[in-house]
């Protein structure tokens, strides 16, 4: 039995791109830091026999009214799970940490349909996004996205999807697409600006589950809007599922 109790710090259950709190949707990435909530060293996932990824890791598992979610890595002070889709339709869900067969208190957070967070190059949820150009290259101010190109954007919290799919299965070539309406904006930041112009709206392609990957990270592909007057090494982006929003945070390079 461990020495020590697993504490999960106040405000701490974040999704695994923005980092921003405040609740939960099924299906989303998420971070989880606290004291004593894992092993010393960090441990990662590992491909079960059935190509998916374990709820169980290195003596940790963490539980979403009790029910265990995959595991992606975890760690004394931080770790990351996926939020099991069977929380979909409840407004509020317990989480608790298992150390080494100790529970943690529960942390009680809102349940949402969708929670939409970005992924950026360096991890911080700000900045350049994770974002590859038309013909598969990394966006990037040296490599800018042309308008009327299509983008590919990666997120997660984009709550469930048709067909659905099993916690921590990997994706293969059937596609879960998600249900919830999805848009996405350029250039938001300006807005709010004397004279500036209106955030142009991208047509949504594709948003859904990406091949090879685990259930949960999300790609979608939008075209850059052709006569949209947006170009710089910093526009900022959107992404609005449902009725939530990604913060403001993450921008891509566009000419």
């Amino acid at each position: 039995i461990s020495s020590s109790i697993p504490r999960i710090l106040p405000d701490c259950v974040v999704n695994a791109a923005s980092y921003v709190g405040g609740g939960v949707a099924a299906g989303e990435i998420v971070t989880l830091f606290g004291s004593g909530i894992g092993p010393f060293d960090l441990a990662r996932a590992q491909l079960t026999a059935d190509r998916s990824i374990g709820t169980s890791l290195a003596g940790t598992r963490i539980l979403f009214d009790g029910v265990p979610a995959p595991l992606l890595f975890v760690s004394d002070r931080q770790s990351s799970a996926v939020v099991p889709y069977a929380v979909a339709g409840r407004t509020s869900v317990a989480v608790q940490v298992e150390y080494k067969g100790v529970l943690s208190d529960p942390v009680k957070v809102p349940v949402f349909g969708a929670r939409p967070g970005l992924f950026s190059m360096d991890g911080s949820g700000q900045g350049q996004g994770a974002v590859l150009n038309e013909d598969g290259t990394l966006n990037s101010p040296s490599n800018p996205a042309r308008t009327g190109s299509i983008i590919s954007v990666f997120a997660t919290g984009g709550g469930e999807t048709a067909p659905g799919v099993g916690d921590g299965r990997i994706v293969g070539d059937v596609l879960p697409r998600t249900t919830l309406p999805v848009s996405a904006f350029f250039d938001i930041g300006r807005s709010g600006d004397e004279g500036a112009i209106a955030p142009k709206k991208g047509e949504v392609l594709y948003a859904g589950g990406v091949s090879g990957s685990i259930a949960g990270l999300m790609q979608v592909n939008v075209r850059v809007p052709a006569n949209s007057g947006i170009t710089g090494n910093a526009v900022q982006f959107a992404l609005i599922i449902g009725e939530q929003w990604n913060a403001f945070q993450v921008t891509l390079a566009v000419r």
